[in-house]
């Protein structure tokens, strides 16, 4: 399989998996924390889970996870710890400090959106990326 292929295919798969851990993470803070079940239910902040637009909510994870391969190819040589697992966890913590904690304090300032609602995409975001880099390291060498 060619280099730039087996990019597409890690960062597909990726993609996949930070679809599912974001939907994981958010079901369990919803579970933690009922009150985010009405916050999602608000169609003035979101729309119905049936609309199309929706569409790009899931085409999101798929993209980060394309984009985030690619990176990962041009600068896996610059990451240092020897330890695959350990590289793959700190370029996703890189990942979420440039990507996602910027989006969120935007998003924070900008909606009206619970503190509590930005923590679990946060975190969300967090374990998706840190489990995506370690897909990287593994499968993209």
């Amino acid at each position: 399989m060619k280099k730039r292929q087996r990019i597409l295919y890690v960062g597909i798969f990726a993609g996949l998996l930070m679809a599912i851990i974001v939907m994981l993470v958010a079901k369990i803070f919803c579970y933690l924390f009922p009150v985010l079940v009405l916050e999602y239910k608000n169609v003035s902040l979101f729309a119905p889970w049936t609309s199309r637009n929706m569409l790009l909510f899931y085409f999101h994870s798929f993209l980060q996870g394309v984009l985030f391969a690619h990176l990962w190819a041009i600068i896996k040589d610059v990451i240092k710890p020897k330890e695959l697992i350990n590289r793959g966890m700190g370029f996703g913590v890189a990942m979420w400090l440039v990507a996602t904690v910027p989006y969120m304090v935007m998003i924070y300032a900008s909606f009206a959106v619970s503190g509590l609602l930005i923590v679990s995409w946060t975190v969300a975001e967090l374990c998706a990326l840190m489990v995506a880099g370690i897909i990287y390291a593994q499968k993209i060498k």
